[in-house]
């Protein structure tokens, strides 16, 4: 998969097999990771954008896959704001009433595998 930023980080595209998919935003994005396998890519969009809820993965044709929400043990955010893999897992950093806490995410099952407070 190849990856291209433009528009002064505003607009973000992938192409596979010749095929190029892009989303375009008002404000630049926060962060991206290409999953494993070519599964697909996960962008943590402008919060300002789109509100709190930035997280999403997206098929490699473009189409939603998941919307990662908050959950009633994390509460709801500010926003999603950092995003890496360590120890070959997915953990995004989420800030919730002035604390970051960390989700370990399933790409492939669309489900949480742990919920805790890095801060």
């Amino acid at each position: 998969m190849k990856i291209s930023i433009k528009n002064s980080g505003k607009k973000i595209c992938w192409e596979i097999n010749s095929q190029q998919t892009c989303k375009e935003y008002k404000s630049t994005i926060m962060g991206y990771e290409v999953l494993p396998e070519n599964y697909g890519i996960i962008i943590l969009e402008p919060y300002e954008d789109v509100g709190p809820n930035n997280a999403i993965i997206y098929n490699l044709d473009g189409t939603l896959r998941w919307k990662l929400p908050y959950t009633k043990e994390s509460d709801t955010g500010i926003c999603f704001d950092r995003i890496g893999f360590s120890n070959g897992k997915l953990t995004i950093i989420a800030i919730i009433k002035n604390r970051d806490v960390g989700f370990i995410v399933d790409w492939k099952n669309c489900k949480y595998l742990d919920i805790f407070s890095s801060r």
